[in-house]
């Protein structure tokens, strides 16, 4: 069984589905975490005498295939113009409640430094988000990209200097697209959820990790960052090493043959 993660917000359903839940569990021979923290994190997995069980097989990810996407030179040209020369962060997500973009519009407005926001994606929340950076007076300062091409994310994730994952609650549980732009060198903030976010990007070592909710925490880590250029390049690098060689497809798949072959 793999485990992504906890259910988190449909509680009233969990008095349903616990009872089925907790019988498979004991039912099952191994259990594959994407992370250690997965387990660690784990309402509704600690305390029940599974770690006999607890096998960490990483999501691979084809980062020959993602160095393979092309640029979109329409896409840079139009971002390179709008940017001007200003830092660009970018973040990438459906923009629902536990993606925490309120408080990145509300830390983008306290930057000391005059960088720009890129936000790619869309969802219910989209209109209120627009309307709050129109309030918080940087709707100038941010590009609202909707969803795009893999080439239009591959030019994006290329062209950012910083990216960022800040939801605020552990319903993210990963976050394939940080480990997409730390691939490419790309130092990351995020908030400390204490599950597979924060085994991904390594606070102090590969960006920043900052409390949930805490704009001015948020701000402070952006800035440090696009203020920096040697931290900022530092970081990269070791994002760059970190994410290839914990969370590749060979290590995903290596892993995997190795537990069915121990169960065979």
């Amino acid at each position: 069984m793999t485990w992504h993660s906890d259910i988190v917000r449909q509680r009233r359903l969990m008095r349903l589905y616990g009872p089925l839940q907790r019988r498979t569990l004991d039912r099952v021979d191994r259990l594959v975490v994407f992370t250690p923290k997965h387990y660690e994190s784990s309402v509704q997995l600690r305390g029940r005498g599974l770690e006999h069980k607890l096998v960490s097989i990483p999501i691979g990810i084809d980062f020959d295939r993602l160095d393979r996407r092309a640029d979109d030179p329409v896409l840079r040209a139009d971002i390179d113009a709008w940017a001007a020369g200003r830092p660009l962060l970018l973040t990438v997500g459906r923009h629902v409640y536990y993606k925490g973009y309120g408080f990145l519009l509300e830390a983008l407005a306290r930057l000391r430094s005059d960088a720009v926001l890129v936000m790619v994606g869309k969802g219910p929340l989209t209109s209120a988000l627009q309307a709050q950076a129109a309030a918080l007076g940087v709707d100038a300062r941010v590009r609202f990209a909707g969803e795009l091409s893999d080439d239009g994310l591959a030019t994006l994730l290329r062209r950012c200097d910083v990216f960022t994952l800040p939801s605020i609650e552990p319903s993210e549980a990963f976050g394939i697209a940080t480990a997409e732009a730390m691939s490419g060198a790309k130092p990351t903030v995020v908030c400390e959820l204490g599950n597979g976010v924060n085994y991904l990007t390594r606070d102090g070592e590969t960006g920043f990790a900052v409390p949930p909710r805490d704009v001015p925490a948020l701000a402070d880590a952006l800035d440090r960052l696009v203020l920096d250029g040697a931290l900022r390049a530092r970081m990269g690098a070791a994002a760059r090493d970190w994410v290839r060689r914990e969370f590749s497809v060979d290590t995903m798949r290596t892993r995997t043959l190795a537990l069915y072959r121990s169960l065979v």
